[in-house]
């Protein structure tokens, strides 16, 4: 199954799992994927919209999906790179996992470079504040149609 496929399939599991779980009154997971439709709909505007077989191809390539709860992870076979998709939201970033702590999560532009920091005098130091490198850093997912789903649609 391909990039595509594979994740459309992975968006309609966890969205009825999601009812399923609402169903038994835990909401946690479909609270976080409306979270992430909610961004979406928030920021669209300032991000590029990309293939995600692409970039999967590009930053992870032969990379097996891992879902865990609203997030897809597509982790590079050598764990520097982990292409991010969050399934409410239809949107993803690329992390770098070598710069990464759990506290400071480090994201990538679509040339793979780190777009918060340059290097002066030998000491990174800090560039773009948030809404500036947010926009640089999250990516729209292409043909987003046919993964909605009546029962999420706000």
């Amino acid at each position: 199954m391909d990039v595509k496929a594979n994740y459309s399939s992975t968006v309609q599991h966890q969205k009825a799992e999601a009812d399923r779980q609402r169903e038994r009154g835990d909401d946690r997971l479909y609270i976080s994927i409306l979270r992430g439709k909610a961004r979406n709909l928030m920021y669209r505007q300032n991000w590029q919209e990309v293939s995600l077989p692409e970039i999967v191809e590009r930053f992870a390539p032969r990379a097996s999906p891992i879902v865990k709860g609203n997030k897809i992870h597509y982790r590079s076979l050598d764990g520097a790179i982990d292409v991010l998709v969050d399934i409410g939201g239809g949107y993803l970033r690329i992390q770098d996992l070598k710069h990464s702590t759990r506290k400071r999560p480090e994201y990538l532009d679509l040339s793979g470079h780190n777009p918060r920091y340059v290097i002066v005098s030998g000491k990174k130091v800090r560039v773009l504040p948030p809404e500036q490198y947010n926009p640089i850093t999250h990516f729209r997912i292409k043909h987003m149609l046919q993964i909605e789903s009546p029962k999420h649609k706000s």
